[in-house]
């Protein structure tokens, strides 16, 4: 599958690390030096972290990670073929450092479509874009969630503010500090019309 083709996320699920007798639960305190180890080894491969997240319970937990390529456009996204790339490779890694993990099931994906955006790189590459966002408490007014427009990022540190145009033409400042999760928006009624115009041309 080419580059071209991968619209909607791929996974590839690599399979469980170690042996039976070897599992034990993650020790969540070592995410910090995971999330190190992971975004070298993929600096060095030309890919990006966006996002990584351990999920699953006793003796099947799950490291899943999105990845991209650092110089990827909107619109495009890692194949199927690199995401097993990835995933061999950062095998060998994880497998040398059992004090993080001794047992996993590892699923490295593109980032889809609605792609998470954690880091400022993330808000200041997606500029003009629609965007949703959802608050540990109230954003705006009384909801918890926004959708809009991303117009700016600005200040620094606990003082990042996002500005976001609504639907209803008004722009809010929002506290990137406020935010628990945010993601890119995607709409299927723009993408088929995106298809027909090409199409067409």
């Amino acid at each position: 599958m080419s580059s071209g083709d991968a619209v909607l996320p791929h996974f590839f699920i690599a399979g469980i690390a170690a042996s039976a007798r070897q599992v034990r639960r993650p020790d969540l305190s070592g995410l910090n030096e995971l999330e190190r180890i992971v975004e070298s080894l993929l600096g060095n491969m030309g890919y990006e972290l966006v996002d990584l997240e351990q999920a699953g319970r006793g003796t099947r937990p799950i490291l899943r990670l999105r990845i991209d390529r650092s110089d990827s456009e909107p619109g495009s996204s890692v194949t199927v073929d690199e995401c097993a790339s990835v995933s061999r490779a950062l095998e060998e890694v994880l497998d040398s450092r059992e004090d993080l993990l001794a047992s996993y099931i590892l699923e490295v994906s593109s980032p889809g479509v609605e792609r998470p955006l954690r880091k400022r790189r993330d808000f200041e590459r997606n500029l003009g874009r629609e965007i949703s966002l959802r608050g540990f408490g109230r954003l705006a007014g009384s909801s918890k969630r926004v959708e809009g427009v991303l117009l700016g990022i600005e200040g620094s540190g606990e003082a990042e503010l996002l500005r976001v145009r609504t639907a209803s033409g008004s722009e809010i400042e929002i506290p990137r500090s406020a935010v628990a999760k945010a993601s890119l928006v995607f709409r299927w009624e723009d993408f088929e019309f995106g298809k027909s115009q090409k199409s067409e041309s």
